[in-house]
């Protein structure tokens, strides 16, 4: 049964042109003092969104699209312990018992440039479309390129997932 939304959306994807690659970058930041209830906001709105999309396009057959992650960031950490936590919480989206994707890169990848790369295959194979990253400002950015703010630009580029702060 179509309803009057059913049609629109249906219009707006039909009439869509251009392709994602050409695509801005998005995300958002919440701002404001310790306490103020910024990440309780966004986890009763993220309460109303489904975090895993199974996609069935052959019979038995099942793709998971990841909507979102929430990434704790640690005080003090760097970017190899928020990429292991990218992992991590690509294994709690999906439910699984043992961590995968947090030993995937942990573990299987040496240098932070590798961590970075598979974090980016890990993005594009779960169409994995926002990053919430809480407490950002905790993490320890380096002078060196890959442990800045333009390692994170690098992934945001290279995969158009949306990178949201607070």
């Amino acid at each position: 049964q179509f309803n009057l939304n059913t049609v629109l959306a249906i219009n707006l994807v039909i009439n869509m042109k251009g392709k994602i690659e050409d695509s801005a970058p998005s995300g958002f930041a919440l701002l404001g003092y310790s306490g103020c209830g910024k990440s309780s906001s966004l986890k009763q709105l993220l309460d109303n969104i489904p975090q895993v999309i199974m996609h069935h396009p052959d019979p038995g057959t099942s793709i998971p699209q990841i909507t979102y992650l929430v990434v704790s960031c640690m005080p003090n950490s760097n970017f190899s312990t928020l990429y292991r936590q990218i992992g991590e919480a690509i294994d709690n989206a999906l439910g699984n018992p043992e961590p995968i994707y947090e030993v995937m890169i942990n573990k299987k990848c040496k240098s932070l440039a590798d961590k970075q790369l598979k974090v980016c295959q890990l993005i594009e194979m779960f169409s994995i479309g926002t990053i919430v990253m809480d407490e950002i400002q905790l993490i320890d950015f380096n002078t060196n390129r890959e442990n800045s703010y333009e390692g994170l630009l690098g992934i945001v580029n290279k995969t158009k997932v949306a990178l949201s702060d607070m």
